[in-house]
């Protein structure tokens, strides 16, 4: 995305000279694919070695020929927060015997054990702060998505009001976008049909900031959606924060 260029160089001279082997993210949302297209194109950008893993090849132990180092996608969160964070999927991966880094997340708490990685990237500065207490390499870098570049849209309507219904809603929810829509290229459409969207769907709003239109975010349940406004979407324009 425009205006986020060197934001990244951190991870990109983390990962370079290695080639990656990305683990795919199945219990995410359309957010996340959003976050492993932006993943794809920024290592591609910069000539980083980079494919996608098998479940056999994580399940096996063993570190695949052609990769030297692990990732674990960005997005979702590590922490002991119950169904915040995804701590068996990093489980299999620790078993793999090769370098491993976890991708831009949120951290709920500090608590998780994330000793298999060398590296853990923190996508808002809230998290970095829990996470650099307790882990011995923790760097700061916006969420992946931001990586992506999309086409701007041209609306077709004025303002929209969608809030996640799940464990991260904040109240009683409302219309969830990831609930209107059947695909990934579904989803940005729906973003980009407004000109203005109100959400506390951070990829919905990242979604529609992408393509130029305005996003108000609002809180989900936990520090999440305020840390990466403070930390990187105010310097957006058409980015805004409500209570």
């Amino acid at each position: 995305m425009q205006g986020f260029e060197g934001k990244f160089d951190d991870l990109i001279d983390r990962l370079r000279g290695h080639s990656v082997g990305l683990a795919v993210n199945h219990f995410g949302n359309f957010g996340d694919q959003l976050i492993q297209r932006g993943t794809l194109q920024l290592l591609q950008l910069n000539g980083i070695r980079c494919r996608l893993l098998k479940e056999s090849e994580i399940d096996s132990g063993k570190c695949p020929a052609d990769v030297s180092l692990v990732a674990e996608p960005g997005g979702g969160n590590v922490g002991t927060r119950p169904g915040l964070s995804s701590p068996k999927r990093r489980a299999r991966l620790a078993k793999l015997a090769c370098p491993k880094v976890i991708l831009p997340q949120s951290a709920s708490d500090p608590g998780e054990d994330l000793g298999a990685f060398e590296t853990v990237f923190a996508r808002e500065e809230t998290s970095w702060r829990l996470l650099r207490e307790v882990h011995r390499d923790v760097r700061l870098v916006p969420d992946l998505a931001l990586a992506l570049d999309l086409p701007p849209s041209a609306p077709v309507r004025d303002e929209g009001l969608f809030f996640r219904d799940d464990i991260e809603r904040h109240g009683t929810g409302g219309r969830d976008p990831v609930k209107l829509t059947s695909s990934v290229e579904g989803y940005v459409a729906l973003a980009g049909s407004y000109r203005r969207v109100v959400t506390n769907r951070l990829h919905f709003a990242i979604a529609a900031l992408l393509q130029g239109q305005e996003a108000v975010l609002a809180a989900n349940c936990y520090h999440k959606n305020r840390s990466m406004f403070d930390t990187w979407l105010h310097h957006i324009p058409g980015a805004s924060w409500r209570e």
